[in-house]
């Protein structure tokens, strides 16, 4: 939150058409400057969305003014992940796609592919679900090309996800199993530079913490991987990675399982009715039990 860069460095403005690719710095309004530092950090306080909209708003003006590209783009970037959280589709979508625009023209290698998720993600609550599947696999592309390992993942994820929600199965399952495979191999890379087998010293705090949420994106992807097989009329391949979710989502840590217990309720609901309707009828009872203690 607060910068679309993938990486820390130094700021570089845009590239000047007219000379030999020397960097170009457009004019800072320091004033300007601070009051959108300000407003990046008033993103991180839950329920000022708002407030931090009417602060971004006018400084546009100035940075386009100025033709100060980098605080134009951090400027769109905060717009548009205030947008995000207010749900506010339309102007998520128009100002992280400007600030996606911008950012792949004069900053490319320092550039995350956050802002194009967030552009995929308004885009499908729109109801633009073709819109959405194109921005997540632009995002997707951009990610091979940079072989970047932290994304990757996430950005199979979405391609897969949104190929079910258009109905396009086979695809989805070989995009989600994909997925399934970038995430593990991160997920184990990361519990080997934690354990110091992989020969590095590790002091990272982050890792445990990022160790699980990998944890809970292959237990979401196997959870996908069972949707699409349920869509395709292959319950038995559905109850297969129902099963592989629940056994995923039971491994995690006692405090993530009670932030993740609706998606734990939605897999045991699945495996109810997938194992009623193969006639499982001790199997469905068994979950149902788990479910239920679940919701209560």
């Amino acid at each position: 939150m607060g910068s679309f860069r993938s990486n820390s460095g130094e700021r570089r403005g845009p590239v000047d058409p007219h000379s030999n690719g020397t960097p170009a710095r457009g004019l800072v309004d320091a004033e300007a400057a601070a009051r959108l530092e300000e407003a990046s950090v008033l993103l991180a306080e839950e329920g000022r969305e708002r407030d931090v909209v009417d602060m971004c708003v006018p400084l546009l003006r100035t940075f386009e003014k100025n033709e100060d590209y980098d605080h134009l783009v951090d400027c769109l970037f905060t717009i548009g992940e205030a947008c995000y959280h207010l749900g506010d589709w339309p102007n998520a979508e128009k100002y992280m796609a400007r600030a996606a625009e911008l950012g792949y023209r004069y900053y490319a290698d320092e550039m995350s592919s956050y802002p194009l998720k967030v552009v995929g993600e308004a885009q499908f609550e729109q109801g633009h679900e073709e819109a959405a599947l194109a921005t997540f696999r632009e995002r997707l592309h951009r990610l091979r090309r940079e072989e970047d390992p932290e994304e990757l993942g996430s950005a199979l994820f979405d391609v897969g996800g949104m190929l079910v929600n258009t109905g396009k199965y086979d695809d989805a399952l070989a995009m989600l199993s994909e997925a399934y495979r970038v995430i593990g191999t991160r997920r184990a890379e990361l519990e080997r530079q934690l354990s110091g087998e992989d020969g590095g010293e590790q002091e990272d705090e982050d890792l445990p913490g990022l160790i699980e949420s990998l944890k809970v994106d292959e237990a979401e992807t196997l959870y996908h991987l069972a949707i699409a097989n349920y869509r395709k009329d292959d319950l038995d391949e559905a109850a297969v990675f129902l099963r592989r979710a629940l056994e995923r989502f039971s491994q995690l840590g006692e405090e993530m399982q009670e932030q993740v217990s609706d998606r734990i309720v939605a897999v045991l609901d699945d495996l109810v009715q997938v194992s009623e309707t193969l006639e499982d009828y001790a199997a469905a009872e068994l979950y149902r039990r788990r479910r239920d203690e679940l919701n209560h």
